[in-house]
């Protein structure tokens, strides 16, 4: 948060915001999107049907942004399936299970008839079997491959074909072309009575890729279940309080400002604050955090959290539907993983080339060993067809960035960015925000000095005007007993104002952040100080307030843990409390009163000397800090997650996760090149074998289902140090 105490919000800003119209956003899982070229074919179906498109190859799944006046959930399903794909809502978690158990089912069809195909064949690899009985034999290998091709291999030929219509070859392509070759081709021979047989090859095609591709999913699985687990949260339907009663109504009903009934072992469908004196909540479907919180009166109450302790509690609502702070963590995971690194936009771009290349190089293959007279060139072609495809490739780096999205995810770090994450390693200068950074998001109030007036009247009035907000000086007067009453409250850019028994008061910085001459000030003291102003032509200060902030328990052992990348503190604070906090925590540089301008230029200096520069702010007035960095992190107040400009954001708001952040950004790094270097190698190395004729077609399969294994086993493996 940009520390002046008098930033808030201004109310036309609110207001334009809300006149925006408002999409509705939801996750679709496509099951057979595989490469770029379904995305794009994807991308042109829904095109001027959705306002939002979000794909991501690494979970198979897009987030989708629809004005719900134009279309509809159904009418973007039929869309989808039209274009040749599975889609299944995220939620619709029984229609994912019936597809997973499709899956299942054909590969164990397939593998137990492959079973029987190999074993039929082996008599043929070593010659000399009666011409009866290897047309038995061949007859058999007819019988069992089959349902293997057509049945098993099913998603491969569904995903060749309908590349062929789309016009965007996808790794689809070159495996269903050599698979109904090897099956097609064997069969010819067998109606002639003479040729090779390839029917265990293509049987060979079909398991080990089908395996191949289970095991990928469920390295795409970890990631997506966190999404999931987040959607489905809680349930469809809330108590809300209407009059002297209790009604229990839909999620679709709930407005802003209703109040909720949450029971012990409920869960919170909405953004609010407590009305109540004391709740104890569990977050840990938001950050994995599982030990219960304590929650006073006032306090922010994001979606999610589940009523752990005895009693009932009131929530006033204050975000509902797609804007609560789980939706929007939901959005962020799944835009986690639909963002593409420079390497896999030039992979996806040119991925239909790399198709027609294999499938060129494979009948260039094919030619050039019957010139020779080569009697074993087609069974090289369809070894060519089959290793050359850059599936590992494909799979290198989305499949870390998710795998290491998913381990943050867990320990309450939500990257929004992956961008972010896999540069965060170099970053060498850390510039922190003060207020709700370092900082706990609430201020304390440590004095009260009155020139006229009663402190207590004072204090209650100022309660009042801050009743309804949740500003951190808001929480300052939380606990002050008796609030009086307030009509016609509104936050302003400069503070709040409000009348009381005819007159208007105002609650606003005091300018210089200092007593006026003649006050009775205290002793020295780190303070910000808040005036209560009487409103009219001459305003009339009545009281001023000394509010202090708490260091966050943790904060000191963050920037100690991160010595080594210059850390800097920017405050839009007073000297006297930024100097406090810094030489509290070591920090040798530090700045105060900076505006946002000004923590922006600051930023951009830093860049001009070559420095990486991360910033760690709260992510609402930041916001334009935040967008300069080169990383930049928020922490996960509710708000602040749902305008936030940050690309990481800290979930438990806790600088404790820092560290950890760097750590996972050096590990992914480092696996990122493991996978390529692996992928590449593996290519060159396996299109040589195949073109020298030194693998056979079945050998080649293998060899790329266990390519692609290898690269996503080596990126979701855990850490030795986890």
């Amino acid at each position: 948060m940009n520390d002046c105490v008098v930033g808030r919000m201004d109310a036309a800003v609110l207001s334009e915001c809300e006149s925006q119209p408002a999409l509705e956003y939801g996750i679709l899982t496509v099951r057979d999107m595989h490469c770029g070229g379904c995305v794009r074919k994807l991308e042109q179906a829904l095109q001027g049907r959705v306002e939002a498109f979000s794909p991501s190859v690494a979970t198979r799944s897009l987030e989708l942004g629809w004005n719900p006046a134009c279309t509809n959930r159904r009418e973007l399903l039929r869309i989808v399936r039209s274009a040749g794909f599975t889609p299944d809502w995220l939620q619709d978690a029984g229609d994912t299970l019936f597809a997973r158990r499709q899956e299942m089912a054909r590969i164990a069809v397939s593998c137990l008839l492959t079973m029987q195909v190999m074993m039929l064949a082996v008599p043929s690899y070593f010659g000399g079997v009666e011409a009866e009985l290897a047309t038995f034999l061949g007859a058999a290998q007819w019988f069992l491959a089959t349902p293997v091709v057509f049945y098993g291999g099913l998603p491969f030929l569904t995903g060749a074909l309908r590349s062929i219509r789309s016009g965007h070859p996808t790794m689809d392509l070159p495996v269903g072309v050599a698979i109904l070759l090897a099956w097609g081709a064997s069969s010819w021979n067998l109606l002639q009575g003479s040729g090779d047989l390839y029917f265990e090859s293509a049987s060979m095609f079909v398991s080990l890729l089908s395996l191949g591709r289970w095991f990928e999913g469920r390295g795409r699985a970890a990631a997506a279940a966190r999404i999931q687990q987040l959607l489905n949260s809680h349930s469809g339907r809330a108590r809300m309080l209407q009059g002297a009663g209790i009604v229990e109504v839909p999620l679709q009903q709930i407005r802003v400002g209703d109040r909720l009934l949450v029971s012990p072992g409920e869960s919170l469908p909405v953004d609010g604050w407590l009305d109540a004196a004391l709740a104890t909540v569990s977050e840990a479907v938001l950050h994995g955090e599982s030990r219960p919180v304590a929650r006073t009166r006032g306090m922010e109450m994001p979606a999610g959290v589940i009523n752990v302790g005895q009693q009932d509690f009131v929530v006033c609502a204050t975000r509902v539907g797609h804007e609560t702070t789980l939706a929007a963590i939901a959005r962020l995971a799944h835009h986690a993983l639909s963002q593409r690194p420079r390497f896999v936009e030039i992979t996806d771009r040119y991925a239909g080339w790399f198709v027609v290349a294999v499938l060129l190089l494979s009948a260039a293959g094919y030619g050039y060993w019957t010139l020779m007279g080569h009697s074993g060139a087609f069974s090289i072609a369809l070894a060519i067809l089959v290793a050359s495809c850059p599936c590992a490739l494909s799979l290198a780096t989305p499949v870390a960035l998710a795998a290491s999205a998913g381990r943050l995810a867990k320990q309450g770090i939500l990257v929004a960015d992956t961008g972010m994450l896999v540069r965060a390693h170099v970053v060498d200068t850390v510039l922190f925000d003060k207020t709700g950074t370092l900082t706990q998001e609430s201020m304390r109030l440590q004095h009260t000095v009155t020139d006229s007036v009663d402190p207590a009247w004072a204090r209650r009035l100022a309660a009042g005007l801050e009743r309804s907000s949740r500003h951190p000086i808001a929480q300052a007067f939380v606990h002050v007993l008796d609030p009086l009453g307030v009509q016609g409250v509104r936050q302003m850019p400069d503070g709040v104002t409000g009348t009381h028994d005819g007159s208007a008061y105002r609650l606003a910085g005091l300018q210089g952040d200092r007593l006026p001459e003649g006050w009775a000030a205290p002793e020295p003291s780190a303070c910000t100080w808040v005036g209560l102003f009487e409103c009219g032509e001459n305003p009339v200060l009545l009281a001023a307030f000394g509010l202090s902030a708490t260091l966050h328990d943790s904060a000191p052992d963050a920037v100690a843990a991160l010595a080594d990348r210059a850390p800097e503190l920017v405050s839009g604070d007073a000297e006297a409390p930024t100097a406090h906090i810094a030489q509290q925590l070591g920090i040798a540089r530090w700045s105060a009163r900076c505006t946002a301008s000004e923590k922006v230029r600051r930023v951009q200096t830093l860049q001009q000397q070559g420095r990486c520069v991360a910033v760690i702010g709260d992510g609402i007035n930041d916001a334009a800090c935040l967008a300069a960095a080169d990383v930049s992190v928020a922490m996960g107040q509710g708000a602040a997650l749902a305008q936030s400009s940050a690309g990481i954001i800290l979930l438990r708001g806790d600088p404790a996760q820092l560290p950890a952040l760097f750590v996972e950004s050096e590990r992914v790094h480092r696996r990122i090149r493991q996978n390529l270097g692996w992928a590449i190698g593996y290519n060159v190395v396996a299109f040589s074998a195949a073109a020298g004729g030194l693998v056979v077609p079945w050998v080649a399969a293998l060899g790329m289902s266990l390519s692609s294994l290898l690269v996503v086993l080596n990126a979701i493996r855990r850490p030795r140090t986890a």
